[in-house]
């Protein structure tokens, strides 16, 4: 008997496809440099932290968060459920 070729989709609890998170987190962090976040985030942590970071580090930070986002999806089983829908 052949197998049945599961598809999977990417779609979150609502049926709408849901975007990959990394690339979002570093979508809105480039808009966000367009209204100067980027400077804003770069000068509070050298205030707070007393450390000089770069503009790598600024979409480092969102590339961490979206990577945090989608592993704690991941381990909740919303990548998976879907597989056997």
């Amino acid at each position: 008997m052949p197998r049945k070729r599961v598809r999977y989709v990417n779609v979150n609890k609502r049926g709408r496809r849901k975007e990959v998170m990394i690339l979002s987190f570093l979508l809105t962090s480039w808009i966000l440099s367009w209204f100067g976040f980027d400077k804003l985030f770069i000068q509070a942590f050298k205030e707070l932290f007393k450390k000089e970071v770069t503009i790598a580090s600024y979409y480092f930070v969102f590339f961490g968060v979206g990577t945090i986002g989608e592993l704690i999806l991941f381990f909740n089983g919303n990548y998976v459920e879907n597989l056997f829908n």
